[in-house]
């Protein structure tokens, strides 16, 4: 079947459209990659728990406290709140992590200054990271 010239060039047409837009989309894709600086959060969260992984005992079972709390614009509403829960698990494995305070050891993971007050009633810090 003979298409029309006009049919051909404007599938032509679209073709290398297409084709040029994917080519610049990935050149300029590339370059982004390149001129983004990522820093990957379980890093961030490595150098924040710096020396507290040698300080607890292996295998124990730890609480976790923090000052975040549960997003609501989130799927069941614990979008970052959870992400820093399971990052500061990650980086401490062995040791397990409960969002309970009634363990030897509590860990706390705080984003914003205060002055420096138990959260847990009869509780000290031992370590303290910056």
């Amino acid at each position: 079947m003979e298409y029309p010239i006009k049919v051909k060039i404007g599938i032509t047409f679209i073709a290398l459209s297409s084709l040029v837009s994917s080519i610049l989309l990935t050149i300029d894709k590339d370059q982004q990659i390149r001129d983004f600086d990522y820093i990957d959060q379980a890093v961030l969260q490595e150098e924040h728990f710096a020396g507290l992984k040698e300080l607890l005992p292996e295998n124990t079972v730890a609480g976790y406290i923090t000052d975040l709390q549960p997003d609501e614009n989130t799927q069941k509403g614990y979008g970052y709140y959870l992400t820093q829960f399971y990052l500061t698990q990650y980086v401490l494995s062995p040791a397990i992590l409960t969002m309970e305070t009634d363990h030897p050891f509590v860990i706390g993971n705080f984003f914003v200054f205060r002055p420096c007050r138990p959260l847990v009633p009869g509780m000290s810090p031992t370590y303290e990271s910056a």
